[in-house]
């Protein structure tokens, strides 16, 4: 049994210490926060209990899936039983796309044949991009964007605006004049080239109880100690091996392994700076996230999830209580104070609903995430393929770590998974 440390208990250091847990080491979680789970929070807010931001996970998140099983919170979650998406348009039309397992393998091409979000002939070209994905290399894509690839296929801009962009723009947190072709094939591939892959996983129960509560609760029974408000300041080397780690409340000079799950600034700042380089760990380009909730008198929405077409806000999930509106690689929106971001909000949503309006609101809250993700673009896959894994007994997980995922819970929980792995 091994003495670890693992430095940061946000998803992947969860990951981590869940995963060495189960293993049978020994774990003590340093967390400079207060609270457990990093960008997985919930608070309280107008009576509400709610989250930062609404986090899509697919039943492809096999890592997720599993450490949600070890700790407890996959009984706070909801699969669908089928994907079902509501795409809005301007005026309030609804088109829906339904996919089912009926004519399993072919009930995408079904499903998108059917879906009158557009005309036969537009439906055709989308219908015919997916029939290519399978006999295409994502390799070959890497110095292609996504806008110029889904041009170069026969992809219309209205399309692209209506269709593609909603579901790249979400999964890569990039916009898609910068967001590489080749990682966009590849969760593609993963998504809807295997069975049952693209259903929702959606929490039934705010975010950190789904996450940190059972995951904390499950470290305790495991023996493990947990540490919060405690900020590493260092951890020091003596060659190639981490001997004491320092923090804001004391000294930790005994341990096998030590597990770094923080974001890139933060471990530049507690590792020697030789060993950052010996890592290869450059700074990654980073995008907002924007998360606009509304609480409403009355509630006329019946679905959990809308797309809207053409809209910079991307998705607006109804949490019956309030709704959460997302828009993913929201650079223009950090310079806009939080007023104009809610009357944005709401002109969209009265131009895209006619169930809504203005006086429904009687309060909202709005959370810019300045640096939410790192943007999937060529050049972050060149740098990620170059970060070390260790030195040592030194062992690095964060979503930005060589995943072969974007920035996503899934390539969170993996890379503290691979990071456990390692001993």
């Amino acid at each position: 049994m091994a003495d670890c440390i693992v430095i940061g208990a946000g998803i992947s250091g969860l990951s981590a210490a869940a995963n060495l847990a189960e293993s049978g080491h020994k774990v003590t979680v340093l967390e400079a926060s207060p609270k457990l789970g990093g960008r997985t929070y919930s608070f309280k807010w107008n009576g509400l209990k709610i989250d930062n931001g609404q986090h899509l996970m697919l039943n492809c998140y096999k890592d997720t899936l599993n450490f949600l099983n070890i700790t407890g919170g996959i009984e706070k979650t909801e699969l669908k039983n089928i994907l079902e998406i509501p795409f809005v348009s301007r005026g309030g039309r609804i088109a829906f796309l339904r996919i089912t397992e009926k004519f399993y393998p072919f009930n995408l091409l079904y499903s998108l044949l059917r879906f009158n979000g557009f005309n036969l002939r537009e439906r055709i070209k989308i219908l015919a991009l997916f029939v290519k994905l399978p006999v295409i290399n994502p390799e070959k894509l890497k110095e292609i964007n996504i806008y110029n690839w889904l041009k170069k296929n026969n992809q219309s801009d209205k399309i692209i605006s209506n269709f593609w962009e909603i579901l790249a723009v979400s999964m890569l947190n990039t916009p898609i004049k910068k967001a590489s072709a080749g990682i966009f094939l590849k969760i593609l591939k993963t998504v809807f080239m295997k069975k049952d892959n693209y259903l929702f996983l959606l929490p039934s129960q705010p975010l950190d109880e789904v996450f940190s509560v059972g995951c904390k609760k499950y470290l305790i029974e495991k023996g493990c100690r947990i540490e919060s408000s405690e900020k590493v300041i260092s951890v020091n080397f003596e060659k190639d091996k981490a001997v004491r780690i320092v923090t804001n409340k004391n000294k930790y000079p005994e341990f096998d392994y030590v597990f770094c799950a923080v974001p890139i600034p933060a471990l530049q700042k507690i590792l020697p700076e030789h060993i950052v380089e010996e890592l290869n760990i450059n700074e990654l380009e980073t995008a907002p996230i924007i998360n606009i909730h509304f609480k409403l008198k009355e509630n006329g929405f019946n679905k959990d999830i809308y797309a809207l077409m053409g809209s910079k806000i991307h998705w607006v999930f109804n949490k019956k209580t309030h709704l959460n509106l997302v828009i993913s690689a929201g650079n223009e929106f950090l310079k806009m104070n939080d007023e104009e971001i809610s009357n944005f909000a709401t002109n969209e949503l009265q131009d895209y609903f006619p169930c809504f309006c203005k006086s429904l609101i009687t309060d909202f809250i709005v959370i810019k995430e300045k640096r939410a993700a790192f943007m999937s673009t060529e050049e972050s896959s060149v740098i990620r393929e170059k970060i070390k894994e260790n030195i040592g007994n030194l062992f690095i997980a964060g979503d930005w770590t060589n995943t072969d995922l974007p920035s996503t819970i899934e390539s969170a929980v993996k890379s503290g998974r691979n990071s456990a792995g390692k001993i």
